[in-house]
């Protein structure tokens, strides 16, 4: 009787070495990821330490304590406040004494955890600190100036940052949950503390949003968040002035269309429009051709997701908005009287391809001096107009080339 044989399956001993070990460390690393997300968080933003710069004169109050100027909210992966207090003593804040005149919040991007994004933020800060301008520097000092860290679920895993095979995948869950947390944490807070601001009684604070990587994406969706519920126009009336800054921010250049039309419909109702000369406001989008991951790696990952497929705001620029160009050491340059182009509204790019270098190069003095004169220098931003350069992408800042 013919017998009939089957193929061997290959047992997991016979494959090759180098197969046996790299699946080995596959099913190892997802193990590995798996307990690191049930596991609780063992550092939170309960546990941060004081900014080394929120160390100085004492303050005027009638207690002497030194004016400790950094606060933190911290939100879950589904937009809700995980330590609710945090928003409530915000909130007394700006009810209590001294008077706030300044409000800063900064947002963190991807991949970071509650320990990697305060190390960030100390490092990012306090240079910022550093650069404040006089007036700024005496109302710190007197306690008027609140700065407000974001902090984000921003990783797979519980560390302090995601290991390289999950990057892929924390990619596009991290993406969803800025835009889910923009939409249901950050714009509500916004709007809860205009209307505070409304009922305090005082001179309007001056309000300024930092955002850097998907922290920048979370600022354009929680403001077109606010626009499409008729909420954007009291937040802008609300406080004295509005500055947006976006730090190499990944968001393709058409999830800035919202702003454009808004400042259409505006217009033709002759009502106050946002970003423009009636309503005080700003927006800089900061960005650098050196920005690989934007340039670059945005655009294949936009591939497998709903973004468009092009290079990000934070890379190439915003096709639309006049750009204004950063020398060599972070200064503002006036741009030849031939490329000298008007804005229809008060939204740039700020080209810095000369002094960032790469996708996280922000942590320096000169981006630091950039944002301070960006968002505080006045005189500066009235002549934003006659600085900026035409909007032709492929022909802006050229004229630096040869700057020393």
């Amino acid at each position: 009787m013919l017998a009939i044989t089957r193929p061997s399956r290959q047992s997991w001993l016979s494959r090759p070495a180098p197969a046996r070990i790299a699946l080995h460390a596959l099913m190892l690393l997802v193990l590995l990821a798996l307990g690191s997300c049930a596991a609780p968080k063992r550092y939170n933003s309960l546990d941060l330490a004081l900014l080394p710069c929120e160390q100085g004169a004492p303050s005027n109050d009638l207690r002497g304590e030194t004016p400790h100027f950094f606060r933190a909210v911290e939100f879950d992966e589904f937009g809700q406040p995980l330590f609710p207090r945090q928003v409530s003593q915000l909130r007394d804040r700006l009810l209590g004494v001294p008077p706030v005149t300044d409000l800063v919040f900064f947002v963190h991007g991807w991949n970071k955890n509650p320990s990697s994004a305060e190390s960030d933020y100390q490092d990012f800060l306090c240079r910022f600190h550093a650069h404040l301008p006089v007036g700024i520097g005496n109302e710190k000092r007197a306690g008027g100036l609140v700065v407000v860290g974001i902090f984000w679920p921003s990783t797979v895993t519980n560390g302090e940052h995601d290991p390289l095979l999950l990057k892929p995948i924390s990619y596009y869950r991290m993406r969803d949950r800025a835009d889910h947390i923009a939409k249901e944490g950050f714009a509500p807070l916004l709007d809860e503390l205009t209307r505070i601001i409304m009922n305090t009684g005082r001179s309007p604070v001056r309000l300024q949003l930092i955002g850097h990587s998907f922290g920048g994406r979370m600022i354009v969706r929680a403001m077109e968040t606010l626009q499409d519920e008729g909420k954007s126009v009291p937040l802008l009336q609300a406080v004295r002035s509005v500055d947006v800054v976006l730090l190499n921010a990944a968001i393709p250049p058409e999830r800035f269309e919202w702003l454009s039309n808004a400042v259409a419909r505006a217009r033709e109702q002759k009502a106050p429009a946002r970003f423009t000369e009636d309503t005080n406001s700003y927006l800089f989008n900061v960005h650098s051709l050196n920005d690989t991951a934007n340039r670059i790696l945005f655009r294949i990952a936009s591939v497998f997701n709903d973004d468009p497929a092009t290079c990000a705001a934070g890379a190439c620029g915003v096709p639309a908005y006049a750009t204004l160009c950063v020398d060599d050491s972070g200064q503002i340059r006036n741009a030849d009287s031939q490329t000298g182009a008007v804005s229809p509204f008060n939204a740039w790019n700020v080209d810095a391809t000369r002094i960032v270098f790469d996708h996280t190069d922000i942590y320096k003095g000169r981006v630091a001096a950039l944002i301070s004169t960006l968002i505080f220098d006045e005189k500066q931003k009235e002549s934003f107009r006659a600085q900026a350069s035409t909007p032709d992408m492929d022909a802006r800042c050229t004229w630096l080339s040869g700057a020393k």
